[in-house]
């Protein structure tokens, strides 16, 4: 299954490279290379970081017996993770308004760096790990199992 996790992390960051492409699409060469190379490393760092997480969600799919109940299973995880994404929405939210408004740089940094370290958190702990989990579920049919 290690050989599944390392294209997993190679699958993902190509995704992210694709991704970063469409998202700085009219922004000028430099501006793409440097986002495509930031996101794209991240984005690698990250599957490193949420395999742990992975391996626990598979482990506890493995654990039901009906395919159709995995499958439920992993809809069911998708379903909490949209509600949970939407709840760490509504508290950076209320966050962010609970902080008067303000012109100031210093200020605006904060509330930015509010954000990003929660997105980016959540994201590493929740949502790559749940793709890099799909992605290895896949890649553990069209792998053969040498052990």
């Amino acid at each position: 299954m290690e050989k599944a996790y390392k294209l997993s992390r190679i699958i993902i960051a190509i995704f992210m490279m694709m991704d970063s492409l469409i998202m700085l699409m009219n922004e000028d060469i430099s501006v793409k290379i440097f986002g495509m190379s930031l996101f794209t490393s991240v984005a690698f760092l990250a599957s490193f970081l949420g395999t742990r997480v992975s391996r626990k969600m598979i482990q506890v799919g493995d654990k039901i017996a009906s395919i159709l109940l995995q499958i439920l299973y992993y809809i069911v995880l998708l379903i909490i993770i949209l509600a949970l994404t939407y709840i760490i929405w509504l508290i950076i939210d209320f966050i962010l308004s609970a902080i008067p408004y303000s012109n100031e740089l210093g200020i605006a940094a904060g509330e930015a760096m509010i954000a990003v370290l929660v997105g980016s958190s959540f994201l590493i702990f929740v949502i790559i790990p749940y793709f890099q989990t799909l992605i290895v579920l896949g890649l553990r049919k069209m792998i053969p199992n040498r052990q």
